[in-house]
């Protein structure tokens, strides 16, 4: 089986078959390295960046841990949430994607991940390691619409509070450079 095709759960056998380890071995390690203080997105990556494990493998023990530690209930833990807020502005594409792109790079709140053809932003939430997609669309030669997507989210009142962030913050992010 592959890691791209690994159930929502694994049995014993397949976890073990995917990542060398059983449950108890797993939750062991995840207690005694300070698991039980991230969230599950955050568990996720670092199981990711410290175990080399296939993205659908390192999610499925990190939903497992956390509801082995009584941290989430596995079913609850699919509802992830995102928000998108759209604003076109009266300047070309690359003064846009100039301007957002300096703001990205001075906000102590993000990290850019990665820049593709003055058309997209990837960047991390550094508190909850939320991912923010930023895509810049040109309307004509003197207007751009510039659309953040801010994805992963761990609840409604998360979501809530950054759609109100990001209202506020793109204008400012654009005019005030």
């Amino acid at each position: 089986m592959s890691a791209s095709e690994l159930p929502q759960d694994l049995s014993d056998q397949e976890l073990l078959n995917e990542s060398g380890r059983n449950w108890n071995q797993w939750f062991s390690e995840m207690e005694n390295k300070g698991f039980d203080e991230l969230r599950v997105f955050g568990m996720s990556e670092k199981l990711l960046k410290e175990y080399s494990l296939e993205l659908p493998c390192a999610r499925v023990i990190a939903l497992r841990f956390c509801q082995y530690i009584g941290k989430c209930d596995l079913n609850d833990s699919a509802n992830v949430f995102e928000v998108s807020v759209t604003k076109t502005f009266n300047y070309p594409v690359d003064e846009v994607f100039g301007r957002a792109t300096d703001w990205f790079e001075t906000e102590n709140r993000t990290e850019l991940q990665s820049i593709v053809n003055q058309k997209r932003l990837n960047c991390r939430w550094l508190s909850d390691n939320s991912t923010i997609d930023v895509k810049f669309q040109k309307k004509s030669s003197s207007k751009t619409t510039l659309i953040v997507q801010h994805e992963r989210l761990e609840s409604e009142s998360d979501a809530e509070i950054m759609r109100n962030f990001w209202k506020r913050s793109i204008p400012n992010m654009i005019e005030t450079l």
